[in-house]
């Protein structure tokens, strides 16, 4: 188990590093599936951990919104923290935990209305013609 979340970290290292340098349609949509699959992961075992019990459906857009929540920072323009911060949104330690974070963001601290439009916005926004391969993931 270790070692299968060391390899998907080191992938998604690789994949946040191609998008970043191409800027390209598709290095994006190989880099936000394996991010959502990831989430997906996430998703269950929190689950699991916390003895609750939610539908397909309901894993699948909790994932997707764990994953929208982390990754609509790359698509922001001069998106910065601080002065000091680069100009790209990085993620530079642990991918794996970042995206843990969204999914604790998505399972516990969303409002389920809001979240809802959002991601109707947001997908429409990120993905233009994708939509079939995210489909494909869920």
């Amino acid at each position: 188990m270790a070692n299968e979340e060391k390899n998907q970290n080191d992938k998604l290292f690789e994949l946040q590093e191609k998008y970043l340098e191409t800027r390209s349609q598709a290095a994006w949509e190989e880099f936000f599936i394996l991010s959502l699959q990831v989430c997906k992961n996430i998703v269950a075992s929190e689950l699991l951990k916390n003895k609750k019990c939610f539908t397909q459906e309901q894993i699948d857009d909790n994932a997707l919104n764990a994953c929208i929540y982390v990754l609509r920072r790359y698509k922001r323009i001069g998106y910065r923290r601080s002065r000091t911060a680069p100009k790209n949104y990085r993620v530079n330690v642990n991918f794996i935990t970042t995206l843990k974070y969204g999914v604790r963001h998505a399972l516990y601290y969303s409002n389920m209305e809001k979240r809802n439009f959002d991601n109707a916005l947001s997908l429409e926004s990120l993905f233009n013609s994708s939509y079939k391969k995210i489909n494909q993931v869920l």
